[in-house]
């Protein structure tokens, strides 16, 4: 299961990049935009805030800690993610200095430097979330249904905040979520094979 969800984000993540450099992305990603501009309010702008800062790489690491030390307690688990998230910042850096995509540069309510395409943040989130559903999905206890929720919610509310704040393009977003599950598949499917 983990090779044919892998391999379909991984295809999905292939067609993006091809639509991305090949600038066939434009209408979409400018309607998306005009989607989000035209419902920015105060506690809109509040909680998409709240959800970019959630999406940094300390408190995903302090997801990736708490994940180990309060709920889990499986350092092998514990060891995955942080695997998946070194290994994703690598190839996801890769490419921003290999695409060059610039960002979005009207509308701006934070403030980036490097290269747009892929979302850091949506990455991170598709990498650590889906890597916990995932985990969650394989202990099948009845009660996880809540934790599969709130990965779920994180995980799109981390990726739409970048676009609504103006500093990513939807198409940023869906190809960090595409890489991030591609990669939390696969290095999860090598690390247990390998120990």
């Amino acid at each position: 299961m983990l090779v044919v969800v892998g391999c379909i984000a991984c295809l999905i993540f292939s067609v993006i990049v091809f639509l991305v450099m090949n600038h066939k992305t434009n209408q979409i990603d400018e309607a998306v935009m005009n989607f989000a501009l035209d419902h920015r309010t105060r506690v809109w702008t509040l909680a998409m805030k709240f959800f970019t800062e959630v999406g940094k790489a300390m408190p995903v690491a302090f997801i990736c800690l708490m994940n180990y030390f309060y709920f889990s307690k499986d350092l092998f688990f514990a060891n995955e993610l942080l695997i998946c998230l070194g290994v994703g910042m690598l190839v996801a850096y890769l490419f921003k200095i290999t695409i060059k995509r610039e960002r979005p540069d009207e509308h701006r309510l934070v403030q980036e430097k490097d290269y747009s395409f892929p979302s850091y943040h949506a990455l991170g989130s598709g990498l650590i979330y889906f890597s916990i559903i995932l985990e969650l999905l394989s202990r099948g206890a009845s009660y996880h249904w809540l934790g599969l929720l709130i990965c779920v919610i994180f995980l799109v509310m981390i990726g739409y905040s970048r676009v609504y704040l103006g500093i990513h393009y939807i198409s940023d977003v869906l190809g960090g979520w595409s890489l991030g599950i591609t990669l939390a598949c696969f290095v999860r499917l090598i690390y247990r094979l390998s120990i």
